[in-house]
């Protein structure tokens, strides 16, 4: 027959063991969920680089469109300085 003593050894024993198995159960768990998160973030910071690259690209283009706009500007102010003086 087994001794009071050991049988409270084997309880604490399994239930270390059960305790264990929960944290390893847990920390799986745990793990798929951060490589799925990274996963996503991986996504994410993808798409907002690639729309922080559109908005280099409309900033360009709306630098290139404004520098036209002041040389029409000044094409009509020295037009209209020459229709002035004639």
């Amino acid at each position: 027959m087994s001794s009071p003593e050991s049988v409270v050894v084997e309880d604490t024993l399994s239930a270390y063991k059960r305790a264990l198995q929960i944290q390893a159960e847990l920390l799986k768990e745990s793990e798929e969920k951060n490589r799925l998160l990274y996963g996503r973030y991986e996504k994410l910071k993808q798409k907002i680089d690639e729309l922080n690259e559109r908005v280099d690209e409309k900033l360009a283009e709306f630098e290139n469109h404004k520098n036209k706009l002041k040389e029409l500007i000044d094409r009509i102010e020295m037009i209209e300085s020459k229709i002035k003086k004639s």
